[in-house]
């Protein structure tokens, strides 16, 4: 019996993790979807990275803006050409490397 209580746990455990990556920056927490689609009623965006801070906490040096684990950040376009060119770029988004 306890063996099927436990089985049924982790079953059900598993059914609730989602593809989500999760990034904290001096305390605000950001979401990713691993498929580049935003989270429902969740801040979705990229992070800037700070390379070095001063003493007083500024940042001196960006890296490479980030969203979390296997996540990259690429330009969004609201708009395009006919053609397809972009026409007018929006907030980067995070889309996953996988």
């Amino acid at each position: 019996m306890k063996n099927l209580l436990l089985f049924t746990f982790l079953f059900f455990l598993g059914l609730s993790v989602n593809a989500e990556v999760t990034v904290v920056i001096d305390g605000t927490r950001y979401f990713c979807s691993e498929d580049g689609r935003p989270p429902q009623d969740r801040q979705w965006q990229c992070v800037a990275h700070c390379d070095s801070r001063s003493s007083d906490g500024e940042c001196r040096r960006y890296r490479e803006d980030f969203c979390g684990i296997n996540a990259v950040c690429i330009p969004y376009c609201e708009t395009r050409t006919s053609n397809g060119v972009c026409r007018r770029y929006g907030d980067d988004i995070c889309r996953s490397e996988d």
